[in-house]
């Protein structure tokens, strides 16, 4: 039985990689399946670090959370604790930006 009580965010409706949720006060971001190899080539490229060094994307953590929905799933990710909720919301929605037009690039080079 599930326990929590989960708040989609309104402004990720559109992006099939993956959503942002609220569970308990903190934003948390769902990546779906169908981003599995885009979200790993991420990291696998170093892109990830690089753009986290450039403090162009707030870092996040994987975390051990039960999903939202559960049969799309493959990762849960929150930002690192921030001292304001204006930067974890801004930094997730810059995260699922860097999503959007990174399977563009991937998709334009593959």
């Amino acid at each position: 039985m599930k326990m929590t009580s989960d708040i989609l965010e309104q402004s990720s409706f559109r992006d099939p990689s993956g959503f942002l949720f609220w569970r308990d006060g903190t934003l948390y971001r769902q990546i779906n399946q169908l981003y599995q190899n885009n979200y790993q080539l991420l990291f696998d490229s170093g892109l990830y670090n690089e753009l986290v060094d450039r403090e162009l994307l707030v870092p996040h953590d994987e975390v051990e959370i039960e999903p939202p929905e559960p049969n799309a799933a493959y990762r849960i990710i929150s930002t690192e604790h921030t001292s304001t909720r204006t930067r974890m919301i801004f930094g997730m929605i810059s995260f699922s930006l860097l999503f959007f037009f990174s399977s563009i690039v991937l998709k334009s080079i593959s």
